[in-house]
């Protein structure tokens, strides 16, 4: 089966700030195919999936064992109810890992100081 998937790689990479060598050679693929790949803005099924796993997922493929996946199949298929245990602690440990991220104080406005706006005044600490 010839599945092919509409999938901007070239936008992902330059956000990401690799090089076309970089990018690709991750998920095993030359740059010159990779070129390729973002001119016509369309990946095969199998390669669109495996950039989604490294570059959006960040999952290090290499480290992938094919045992792995044929537990996860058994589990898929056996014991659906233990994957999703098995799912829901793996997310609850990441949580904890990565704090969450806070919100950066805005900066001031710019089309208020553009506009020609009288800045507002800043709070003096009482002396």
């Amino acid at each position: 089966m010839n599945n092919r998937i509409a999938f901007d790689s070239r936008t992902l990479r330059k956000s990401l700030g690799l090089t076309q060598l970089d990018f690709w050679s991750q998920v095993g693929v030359g740059p010159i195919v990779g070129s390729r790949y973002e001119q016509r803005l369309i990946l095969p099924g199998k390669i669109a999936a495996l950039v989604k796993m490294v570059h959006c997922e960040q999952i290090d493929v290499v480290r992938i064992k094919r045992a792995d996946w044929e537990i996860i199949e058994y589990l898929r298929e056996h014991d659906l109810a233990l994957l999703s245990q098995l799912k829901a602690a793996v997310r609850a440990k990441l949580r904890i890992a990565r704090p969450p991220v806070k919100a950066k104080a805005k900066a001031p406005s710019v089309r208020r100081a553009a506009a020609g706006a009288k800045p507002r005044p800043e709070t003096q600490p009482a002396a």
